[in-house]
């Protein structure tokens, strides 16, 4: 019977494909354990009695059965249809004695009917990934369509609500946490707002609130086989930022789920509240409502408000989203709430989730003015996140407005911290510490002090820091934003551990050097003992033998304070001169030659002479030969031991021989391609000059080196006989003068 009604059903959705319910202003969808694995599940719908009129969907309401699936992970397990239990419950946002003129009830105000629908269902075992998935099938009028009117959606006439709640029943069963707050989406232009669904968990888990993306359902009907996707928000709004409000106004708390904005457009916002409960930093379940957020520009009057009253705080400190901050173990904390009606209305408190032994009073109320007292003895309770609820309806008329406000009662365990010496100070060093941080609130502030002197401060986000500290009493500080119970932990660093090596290990010298004591570095103030290799006392600092080649050994230890060196050896290493030659062997010069000065077996060498100068170009050290003279090296090697050498140039010949050849041939054959004088000496001046049959100079030049290649202003010259002039001075003081005839030809 069952089956045949689900078919009867599916086949009027699929032949009402287009029919969607688009008179929702909003819904959640929420589980309640029973017993055992036994749960409540409850689907609530907001409906907008505008459409009540003309939509026959709207009457559906009244005895529709929301499908709801079950899965297991992915997993299908079951459907169940909810039974209506609460019915055209009206909450409309107006003052009571115009109830009678809503919407829903044939007048033209604002109104709002709350539809609750309900069964029980047994699930399976444990399982970390249960999930209760409303698809939006709403079988006696096809599907819960949301309003065509929502400006911040794409399309949303075209979407369709899905809600979902999960559940990990793992370490045992678990509810969703309970909306103390009935949504009302009325609000007015450019005035501050708030919105807060007064989350009440009856396990009493750490909820965390979050803007989520309202989901579109695309499901076709009763079939456990469908898909979903996010809505598509038109730019710039998004899931985190859903309302268009004054600049800096839009904030939303994690911890409480407040939401607080001043709307600056007309608007029908869509807006999606996650709430998901931790249990011992485990996540178990998690639960959503979506509602639209209406702003309208045609408002009578301002919404209550409510503002603490900064001097009465007392136990505590709060920051500007209402949230107190307690440190475990503080005897109290109190404060007062003072609330005002800007339109001089009547304002009715009602205070949700009262914390256990906490004592909250509203004085005066149902007046234009109640003062709401919280006073807790916060001695025994235990760190989390405690949140209360305040909501102010005023009574204004036509239509009233409603806000509530969280205040979130945050006892933390001050921090714990522990310090750890990591290395030994080896006496003159400092000690690696490391600082281990738990609890209490990020980021840390650690002073660490020296009597009165502070010596570092630190911020603290990850919960370990690493210090470095000298021995010596140390006190380390640890506070926390807003926490009024700062931890001291005193440390003692001690000395320890080996004194480090020394400064130097080995020493060179030279062969034949002048003896001298070791130049060993010690650490200031350390005593240091010699021992010979064999292990012999030594009564100071031994001096090496530097009659000898080869390498000599010691060791050395310090002591300093409670430390002691290994011992360390010491070693000298006498080492031979360089073998320093000079490798310039010109053998007899000519008076005035250029000889180039070259060495071996050194580096970084130094030349001298007696008479001659040197000189340096790119070639190297050189001289013109002029007298006789001794010539001296000086070099070092890699060890800087220093040696030297020397030459004796004294062979000097008065060289002044000239050599005409009489043809050349300039063919680029790079034989005999320039005509030049042979010269054997040095001359002081010389000049040479060619020219052709007619008399006409070809060519000219100074240089005895410099040859004639043949050509005359760029072309070569006719083949033939040429006449050349050549007039010097030699250094020996012979002066040369030579004419005579060469052939040129290719």
């Amino acid at each position: 019977m069952k089956q045949k009604y689900i078919l009867l059903l599916l086949s009027f959705l699929l032949c009402n494909k287009d029919i969607y319910a688009n008179h929702i202003f909003g819904g959640e969808l929420l589980y309640t354990n029973i017993s055992g694995n036994t749960y409540r599940v409850a689907f609530t719908i907001y409906g907008d009695c505008s459409v009540k009129a003309i939509s026959p969907a709207f009457d559906s309401l009244f005895s529709n059965t929301p499908l709801i699936h079950i899965y297991n992970g992915q997993a299908f397990y079951k459907d169940i249809l909810l039974k209506p239990e609460v019915l055209g419950l009206e909450v409309s946002p107006v003052c009571p004695g115009q109830l009678s003129q809503t919407s829903c009830n044939g007048g033209t105000l604002p109104g709002v009917m709350k539809f609750v629908y309900a069964d029980t269902v047994t699930i399976g075992g444990p399982s970390a990934n249960w999930r209760f998935i409303m698809t939006g099938v709403l079988p006696l009028n096809s599907f819960a369509g949301r309003s065509l009117n929502i400006t911040n959606v794409v399309d949303p006439g075209n979407t369709i609500i899905y809600l979902e709640a999960t559940l990990n029943n793992v370490k045992g069963p678990n509810s969703s946490p309970q909306y103390a707050t009935i949504p009302t989406p009325y609000y007015c232009i450019n005035v501050p707002e708030s919105y807060n669904q007064g989350a009440v968990d009856p396990d009493n888990d750490s909820l965390v609130f979050s803007l989520v993306p309202a989901v579109d359902s695309q499901a076709t009907g009763f079939g456990n086989g469908f898909t979903s996707a996010p809505v598509q928000y038109i730019a710039p709004y998004t899931a985190t930022a859903p309302l268009a409000a004054a600049a800096g106004s839009f904030s939303f708390n994690p911890l409480n789920g407040q939401l607080n904005f001043t709307p600056n457009l007309v608007q029908k916002a869509l807006v999606v509240n996650q709430v998901s409960e931790y249990r011992n930093g485990i996540l178990v379940g998690t639960s959503k409502r979506e509602l639209a957020f209406i702003v309208s520009n045609n408002c009578s009057a301002n919404p209550p408000v409510a503002n603490i009253i900064t001097g009465s705080i007392n136990g505590g400190t709060i920051d500007s989203s209402n949230i107190f901050y307690v440190c475990e173990g503080a005897p109290s904390i109190g404060f007062n709430v003072k609330t005002s009606s800007p339109s001089n209305d009547t304002i009715t408190v009602t205070v949700n989730n009262a914390l256990p032994n906490a004592t909250i009073t509203v004085f005066n109320n149902n007046t234009d003015s109640p003062l709401i007292n919280f006073a807790w003895n916060t001695s025994a309770v235990k760190a989390g996140v405690y949140n209360f609820y305040a909501t102010l309806k005023d009574h204004h008329c036509p239509i009233s407005s409603t806000q509530t406000y969280a205040y979130t009662i945050y006892v933390v365990k001050p921090n714990t911290d522990t310090a750890e010496q990591l290395s030994a100070t080896g006496c003159v060093h400092t000690a690696n510490i490391a600082y281990l941080f738990n609890y209490g609130l990020l980021p840390r502030t650690v002073t660490v002090s020296k009597g009165s002197e502070v010596l570092h401060t630190f911020t603290d986000t990850t919960g370990y820091i690493l210090d470095s500290l000298r021995a010596g009493k140390y006190s380390i500080e640890v506070t926390s934003p807003h926490l009024n119970c700062p931890t001291y932990y005193f440390l003692t660093v001690v000395d320890s551990g080996a004194l480090p090596a020394p400064y130097h290990y080995g020493f060179s010298d030279c062969i034949y050097d002048k003896p001298d004591t070791i130049k060993f570095l010690p650490f200031a103030g350390a005593h240091v003992v010699w021992h010979n290799i064999d292990g012999s006392i030594l009564s100071g600092s031994p001096t090496p033998d530097n009659s000898i080649l080869g390498q000599q050994q010691w060791y050395v230890i310090q002591t300093y304070n409670v430390c002691v060196s290994y011992a360390d050896t010491v070693t000298v290493t006498v080492n031979n001169l360089p073998n320093i030659k000079i490798t310039t062997n010109p053998g007899p010069v000519c008076l005035g030659d250029k000889v180039y000065f070259t060495a071996s077996g050194g580096e970084d060498y130094k030349w001298t002479s007696t008479t001659n100068k040197l000189f340096t170009d790119t070639g190297g050290v050189y001289t013109n030969v002029l007298l006789p003279d001794i010539y001296k090296v000086v070099a070092h090697d890699t060890n800087s031991c220093i040696n030297s050498d020397s030459l004796s140039l004294d062979s000097i010949e008065n060289c002044c021989l000239f050599s005409y050849p009489n043809t050349f041939t300039p063919n680029q054959d790079n034989i005999n391609d320039k005509y030049h004088v042979v010269l054997y000496g040095n001359t002081d001046a010389f000049e040479m000059a060619i020219y052709n049959r007619w008399g006409q100079r070809v060519f000219h030049t100074f240089n005895p080196y410099e040859g004639w290649d043949g050509n005359y202003a760029g072309q070569p010259c006719e083949l033939g006989s040429y006449y050349f002039f050549v007039r010097s001075h030699c250094l020996t003081g012979h002066n040369e003068m030579h004419k005579g005839q060469i052939l040129l030809y290719r």
